[in-house]
């Protein structure tokens, strides 16, 4: 990449990020304020990338246990260092999956897009997202590799956590499946859950929306909603159970 690609990348990447703190992220506190109160206790991070999430809850959440877990190992090691002796914060160079064991892992120019997934190499989504980055498709791609993978059951047990406040997952397409290594054997309660949906054609496997709301109603969480982000084709979407 040359310097005027790496100036145009860096833009649009902090445009994105400023985007996000200033206006969907304002959305999505609005929303847990009003589902969860002030005693939040526990948090799961899945998808930590660069600790945007983990800020965020320490801010809205300050006494919260937060468990992140990141399977990049350049971030994980970031991640590490940063919060090393932060004893509410712990650091999991692990991806969460369906099963117990190794999955590839995709690591992307622009690193939040890192995925589990595999990539539609005729995407029109793909080809967008490269001109607005300033790179060839082929060359979001900077590496692939085998990353330990563990379903959100099996880690929670191996935690002993009772209770879970809130999870947010953000998988970049391998939402479903995160949901689905949570629901298969669990046996603790789970008050709010947070993913993000994918809604273009930018992964080999794709539209699996309507999955995820009939695995969430399915689990007891009839409530939901849908919180746009402010460029691109894809949503988070919160979920919760009513209370009587």
């Amino acid at each position: 990449m040359n310097y005027f690609r790496k100036i145009q990348f860096r833009i649009v990447q902090k445009l994105l990020e400023i985007n996000e703190i200033l206006v969907f992220q304002k959305k999505v506190n609005k929303v847990l304020k009003s589902v969860l109160d002030d005693a939040v206790d526990v948090i799961f991070d899945i998808g930590a990338n660069k600790g945007q999430s983990i800020k965020l809850f320490q801010k809205q959440f300050p006494k919260s246990k937060i468990y992140s877990f990141e399977p990049n190992p350049k971030l994980f090691s970031c991640l590490k260092n940063k919060y090393l002796h932060n004893k509410q914060v712990r650091i999991f160079e692990l991806a969460i999956s369906n099963k117990n064991g190794e999955n590839q892992f995709n690591e992307n120019l622009f690193d939040s897009s890192s995925t589990l997934e595999k990539i539609n190499p005729n995407s029109k989504y793909l080809k967008k997202k490269a001109r607005a980055l300033g790179v060839s498709p082929e060359n979001l791609i900077l590496d692939s590799y085998l990353v330990k993978t563990k379903k959100l059951s099996f880690v929670i047990k191996e935690l002993n956590v009772k209770t879970v406040d809130f999870i947010k997952i953000d998988v970049e397409g391998h939402e479903l499946n995160c949901l689905q290594g949570l629901f298969d054997d669990l046996n603790v309660k789970i008050k709010c859950i947070q993913i993000e949906a994918q809604s273009n054609d930018l992964y080999m496997k794709h539209n699996n929306l309507s999955e995820i709301y009939d695995l969430m109603k399915r689990n007891g969480f009839n409530q939901s909603k849908k919180i746009k982000h402010g460029f691109g084709n894809f949503s988070d979407i919160i979920f919760w159970r009513a209370t009587k």
